[in-house]
C-alpha cells in the first residue's frame, strides 16, 4: 500500500464514498473511496498507526484530500468501509461465495479491523459457508474460531479428501483433522474386531457358540468388515456404509451349509447387528485433538 498525489484524470468514485472526507483510498481496481481518517482511525489499528506515524506529504495541494492505494479490489474494500462507517452490508448479497469471505477477513486482519472480524466470524455459520466444510475449517483454524473449526471438522468427515484441494493452513490444525479421521477409522476397527463385544458372535467363526462348525474364511462377517473400514478409511462419517451392498446382504443371509437344511438358522439376527453398527458409527469420536 503507497500514498500517492492525487493525478488530475477523471477519477472513478463508489457511489456510497463520493462527497466527505480528507482520504481517498484507490483499490487494485481503480476505484476511489472518499472518507474521513477519523473513522478509518476508530475501525482500523492499521490505519490508525499509519496517520499517528504520518508527515505532511508537501505534493499534496491544500485542501484536498491525501489518496493512499491500497492492494484489495473495490468489492472487498466495500464491505470494509461500510462496516467502518456504520453503513448497512447485505453480506448474503455481497458475499455469494466463501472465496469473496475469504478476502474480507485477509483485508480485516491485514487492517486490523475487530469489526470486520466479528462479522465474518458470524458469516461463517451460513449455509454458504457450511457447504465449503475443508475451507471453512481451513478459516476458523486460522483465525482462533474453535467452535466452528469443531462444527467444521465434523462436516468434512463426509468428505473424500484430495490433498490437491486442501485450502492453505497451519500443519498442526491439518494434522488435527487427520488424527479425527484416523481415530474414527481406528475406533471402528476396534468395535468389529472385538472378540468379546456385541460382535463376538460374528468374530467366533463358527455356526454356534459351542463351535459347531467351523465356517469357511474369510466369512460373510470378515468381508463384510472390510467394506465398512474401507468405506470409513475413504469418508470417516460412515455416511457411504451401504448396508444394501452384496457385503453386507450376504451377512443378513449367511447361515451355515453345515447344519442339515431343516434346521439351517440364519448366521446373524440382522436387524440387530446393523443398529449395533449405527450405534457405533453415532459412538465414534468427534473432538479435535
Amino acid at each position: 500500500m503507497n500514498a500517492t498525489v492525487a493525478s488530475s484524470s477523471p477519477d472513478t468514485y463508489h457511489p456510497a464514498f463520493n462527497s466527505e472526507g480528507d482520504v481517498v483510498l484507490v483499490t487494485s481496481d481503480s476505484i476511489r473511496f472518499r472518507i474521513t481518517s477519523p473513522v478509518l482511525r476508530t475501525a482500523s489499528g492499521f490505519f490508525r498507526t499509519m496517520f499517528d506515524s504520518a508527515h505532511p506529504d508537501p505534493g499534496t495541494p491544500l485542501g484536498e484530500p491525501s489518496v493512499i492505494s491500497v492492494d484489495e479490489d473495490a468489492h472487498t474494500m466495500t464491505v470494509l468501509l461500510k462496516v467502518a462507517s456504520g453503513m448497512r452490508v447485505d453480506f448474503f448479497k455481497t458475499l455469494p461465495n466463501i472465496e469473496d469471505m475469504e478476502r474480507v477477513m485477509f483485508a480485516g486482519e491485514k487492517y486490523d479491523m475487530p469489526a470486520v472480524m466479528e462479522a465474518m466470524e458470524l458469516m461463517m455459520y451460513t449455509p454458504t459457508a457450511k457447504s465449503r466444510p475443508l475451507h471453512r475449517y481451513a478459516l476458523a483454524s486460522r483465525y482462533g474460531w474453535s467452535d466452528i473449526c469443531a462444527d467444521a471438522a465434523i462436516d468434512t468427515l463426509d468428505l473424500e479428501i484430495d490433498f490437491h484441494d486442501v485450502p492453505a493452513m497451519d500443519l498442526e490444525h491439518f494434522n488435527r483433522l487427520l488424527r479425527l479421521r484416523s481415530r474414527r477409522v481406528a475406533a471402528m476397527s476396534a468395535a468389529l474386531n472385538d472378540k468379546n463385544g456385541r460382535f463376538k458372535g460374528g468374530n467366533r467363526g463358527t455356526c454356534a457358540p459351542d463351535g459347531t462348525h467351523t465356517l469357511a474364511q474369510p466369512t460373510a462377517w470378515e468381508v463384510m468388515k472390510r467394506y465398512i473400514l474401507y468405506e470409513m478409511t475413504i469418508r470417516p462419517s460412515g455416511s457411504s456404509i451401504d448396508f444394501a451392498d452384496p457385503c453386507c446382504v450376504a451377512v443378513a443371509t449367511a447361515v451355515c451349509p453345515k447344519c442339515p437344511a431343516a434346521t439351517r438358522p440364519y448366521l446373524f439376527a440382522w436387524e440387530v447387528t446393523r443398529r449395533n453398527i449405527e450405534r457405533i458409527l453415532a459412538s465414534l469420536p468427534k473432538d479435535l485433538v
